[in-house]
């Protein structure tokens, strides 16, 4: 979807890590990113180091941009591994747990066409919680999750790690399905780190 006012695009993932930072070659951009790049490759999640994350957040810093954070399945974990680094509260002012549809609705305007007709475990939904909360936290860049954490509990048991992330940046979303396999709390702490990756992939662009 393309208007004058943003893009979007959508990935499919398989749930292991890919090298997000290939694209990032010319030297003032490396040295930028640099840290970056022990959080986002290798095959399977071994989480985002501090520094990796610092060096995001002191990105956002220079250019005198904010974060926020619009949750579903993770409940605030994007934000609170944000909330680790010192000196966060710089560049993240505010950030939403929409926990229930109503809530999407209501906190950040996901809108109620697309939660009937697609289901809040969507792509368009993921999609409209990014731009959502960028617009109501006035802020440059926003992360969305939304899915199934699991545990496996009836007939809809197939879905259980089926997760969407979302990142708005300028105006731009990029929307990745994942598939992920493990714990509830696995699931939760895998589709945050996948986010924090997004949020790099995007300043680093």
């Amino acid at each position: 979807m393309e208007n004058s006012q943003r893009t979007s695009e959508i990935r499919q993932q398989d749930g292991s890590r890919r090298d997000r930072q290939s694209a990032v070659q010319d030297g003032s951009r490396r040295d930028r990113q640099s840290a970056v790049q022990d959080g986002c490759d290798g095959e399977r999640r071994t989480g985002m180091s501090d520094d990796a994350l610092r060096g995001l957040l002191d990105i956002l810093r220079q250019r005198g941009e904010t974060v926020t954070t619009v949750e579903s399945l993770t409940a605030g974990l994007i934000s609170a591994r944000i909330a680790d680094i010192p000196g966060a509260s710089d560049v993240m002012k505010r950030a939403y747990v929409t926990y229930c549809d109503e809530a999407k609705h209501e906190m950040v305007g996901v809108s109620r066409q697309t939660l009937e007709t697609y289901t809040a475990v969507s792509a368009q939904t993921a999609q409209e919680m990014a731009l959502g909360g960028a617009r109501q936290a006035h802020a440059a860049l926003c992360l969305a999750a939304t899915g199934y954490a699991g545990p496996p509990s009836g007939p809809d048991d197939h879905f259980v790690g089926l997760v969407y992330l979302g990142c708005c940046y300028r105006g731009k979303v990029t929307v990745e399905e994942h598939h992920y396999q493990g714990s509830r709390n696995e699931v939760r702490e895998a589709a945050r780190e996948d986010a924090l990756c997004l949020m790099a992939d995007a300043l680093a662009r």
